[in-house]
């Protein structure tokens, strides 16, 4: 579609780069593949153009050329790709220390794609709830989770109907990604389209998805990033998402580690309210993975800031800590249906109405075995 750009230029003693020319040249091509949606052709493009802006000497525009050849390499599935080109963006927007726009490179590496389902009432015509009409368009909002796998996508061309059973829309990628649902929640219930707005190809939609550990360091580095430039308060959304993939994988002594390096830079940002609930959830963290000694620890150590020791999380922790010590289920329960534990990230709020795990008892047991022997001849 359009010819290789030509990357030198003769002068009068010898044959010189013309890196200039070349990447005014790679971005056209670049912008007229993703156009066409040729996307493989578009990210090779936009990586030759971030090459040729570096060479340039100028690395923002290199960075945000390397941004647009990542997106492509998400669209496209190619995960190991995607965390490449991400921290080359990141990389380069720290030559201009832009630590901002650096961090939230690494971000948009390993979290979902922007944008939300959207659900539009149907009224018999598929060509209007498929179309630009906005003005019908209810305000609710579905995560594709809660898409039902037995959900119906509208007749095709020839009329047929085709089923819903994956991450994958249809034969081609060009077809609209639509589903019709009951909306059973409605009086009367209201027939309607799932309209989704970020759909891919494959099985997977983001590298929390496809590679959560890769992810898991992208969300570190990010954090990592602000932190050295004194923006910690920036990153809270950041330490929620990797403390969320620690406990998607299981790793719950990792959760609550980073739930305490959160509650840290709560601390350096005086945000006294996150700081406590970041303390709270690591507690409960603790409690769900069945490390009640830790959990103690935690509360201990916790219990040393002021800001804590006199708060609503810190009294929650406490009534907790006390339930499990008198092996009290139904108190547990109780503490973990309150108003303090509802307010924390969704997560922890889920972990939480799981308790009390295991036997409460032998938790308790195990606790006081672990307590130091009395030494008769220490008489200090």
């Amino acid at each position: 579609m359009i010819a290789k750009p030509n990357e030198t230029k003769l002068s009068m003693t010898r044959w010189s780069a013309d890196w200039k020319s070349a990447t005014s040249l790679y971005e056209q091509a670049a912008i007229g593949f993703r156009l066409a949606k040729k996307y493989e052709k578009a990210k090779e493009a936009f990586e030759k153009a971030s090459k040729g802006q570096e060479m340039q000497s100028s690395p923002w525009d290199a960075a945000k050329h390397m941004e647009s050849a990542a997106a492509l390499a998400k669209e496209l599935g190619n995960w190991s790709q995607v965390a490449d080109f991400y921290r080359r963006a990141s990389e380069l927007y720290n030559e201009c220390d832009r630590a901002q726009p650096a961090s939230d490179a690494l971000a948009k590496g390993a979290r979902n794609p922007s944008g939300e389902d959207e659900i539009r009432p149907f009224d018999g015509r598929v060509e209007d709830n498929i179309g630009n009409n906005t003005s019908s368009r209810l305000p609710l909002i579905l995560k594709s989770s809660s898409v039902p796998l037995h959900s119906k996508l509208p007749a095709d061309a020839s009329g047929n109907k085709r089923n819903h059973d994956s991450m994958t829309w249809g034969p081609t990628r060009s077809e609209p990604p639509i589903i019709k649902l009951q909306l059973k929640t409605r009086t009367p219930p209201l027939t309607a389209f799932l309209v989704r707005k970020n759909h891919f190809k494959g099985k997977y939609s983001a590298l929390e998805d496809a590679q959560p550990e890769e992810a898991i360091k992208l969300y570190i580095d990010a954090c990592a990033t602000l932190e050295e430039d004194d923006k910690q308060q920036m990153a809270f959304d950041l330490y929620r998402a990797a403390m969320s993939v620690y406990i998607k994988l299981e790793k719950y002594t990792d959760a609550a580690t980073f739930l305490l390096r959160w509650g840290l830079a709560a601390d350096k940002s005086n945000a006294t309210h996150s700081q406590c609930k970041a303390y709270l959830s690591a507690i409960i963290v603790y409690l769900y993975a069945h490390d009640f000694q830790e959990a103690e620890k935690c509360y201990n150590d916790c219990s040393q800031v002021n800001s804590f020791l006199s708060s609503d999380q810190y009294r929650c922790a406490s009534k907790l800590l006390s339930a499990y010590t008198d092996g009290d289920i139904e108190e547990i329960k109780h503490v973990a249906q309150s108003s303090t534990i509802s307010n924390l990230d969704h997560a922890i709020i889920k972990l939480a109405r799981k308790l009390p795990t295991g036997d409460v008892s032998a938790m308790k047991a195990s606790g006081t075995n672990q307590e130091e022997p009395l030494d008769e001849d220490d008489l200090t």
